[in-house]
């Protein structure tokens, strides 16, 4: 991959040599890869969480017949167990991973010092980051991950919610009526 991506950037800037080149050739590659990797991989793990949401929806639908059902998602989602929270997270991480891994790829794209050797062209003693580590991570910060807020949370709770509703008011009317009942006898 890398040879193409080599020809590729000799062609786009008209020049002969890697080392002519104004971006590294190997750092172009690591982008590209992890641009490629990092679709496939989401594309799979978006198929495997949609086979959890509609795994849930089935659970949703008997908790209508079920409260002890209904009672165990309501009380998952409300305390962030579920998996929607769990998606929510390993998406918000993924999506972290990848800008971060991005930022480094860009700082090996911006260095010539990758352009004649995956390692380093100038000898051992040349940093792999010109301006520091500090100055290319600084290029990402640090992670910030955000609970959902109790309006999301209740959107996906909505049919076994409503159905703990509807088992409360159905049980509550059959003990108003049996309490009516032993009275009048």
């Amino acid at each position: 991959q890398r040879a193409a991506v080599e020809r590729r950037l000799l062609s786009e800037y008209r020049v002969d040599r890697a080392s002519d080149l104004p971006v590294s050739t190997w750092g172009m590659t690591l982008y590209e890869r992890e641009e490629d990797s990092t679709a496939r991989y989401n594309a799979e793990f978006s198929r495997i969480y949609d086979a959890y949401d509609r795994q849930q929806r089935f659970v949703d639908l008997i908790s209508i017949a079920a409260p002890p059902l209904a009672l165990r998602t309501l009380s998952m989602a409300l305390s962030g167990s579920d998996t929607a929270h769990y998606r929510h997270f390993v998406e918000a991480a993924e999506a972290y991973r990848y800008e971060l891994v991005q930022a480094m790829n860009t700082v090996a794209i911006e260095s010539r010092l990758y352009n004649s050797s995956p390692t380093f062209a100038d000898g051992p003693d040349q940093p792999a980051f010109p301006d520091g580590e500090s100055t290319a991570y600084a290029r990402v910060g640090a992670f910030a991950y955000h609970v959902p807020d109790t309006r999301w949370v209740l959107r996906r709770v909505a049919v076994p919610a409503s159905a703990l509703v509807a088992w409360s008011v159905v049980i509550g009317a059959a003990l108003f009526w049996a309490v009516g009942r032993v009275g009048a006898d």
